[in-house]
């Protein structure tokens, strides 16, 4: 895979931050997948082929927390990335699904979400 190729997948069920990060990630050369709920995104998890999944943990339908083990078990190969309000949750979320996955805490900065994304991720320059 191409540097310039990474897909990210952006799971968010508010509509105005899924735009947000999408359009954030793909100025910056990433080419991006959008769902709305946890449903959603296990689908484009499954038919998309992520490198990255960015999901919230608190979503109606599937949370972030179950369709983490989704991923996990139907594309291990992609890299998850779980984001909160709740500094709890962040908590949860990493003692539950393990050390390799990235938790952002809300709000945080976009330049902390593409040090989370690593050098693997992040496209080529030019």
């Amino acid at each position: 895979m191409a540097r310039s190729n990474c897909r990210v997948l952006v799971v968010e069920d508010d509509g105005l931050l899924r735009d947000e990060l999408s359009a954030g990630l793909a100025a910056h050369g990433f080419d991006v997948i959008g769902a709305g709920d946890g449903e959603d995104g296990a689908r484009q998890a499954t038919e998309g082929s992520p490198d990255v999944v960015l999901l919230d943990i608190e979503m109606p339908v599937l949370d972030g927390l179950r369709l983490a083990q989704v991923v996990q078990a139907l594309a291990p190969e992609a890299d998850l990335v779980m984001m909160s309000g709740h500094p709890y949750l962040c908590r949860a979320a990493s003692d539950l699904l393990g050390p390799g996955v990235a938790v952002l805490a809300k709000p945080f900065a976009f330049d902390d979400l593409l040090s989370r994304l690593g050098d693997r991720h992040l496209p080529a320059p030019g």
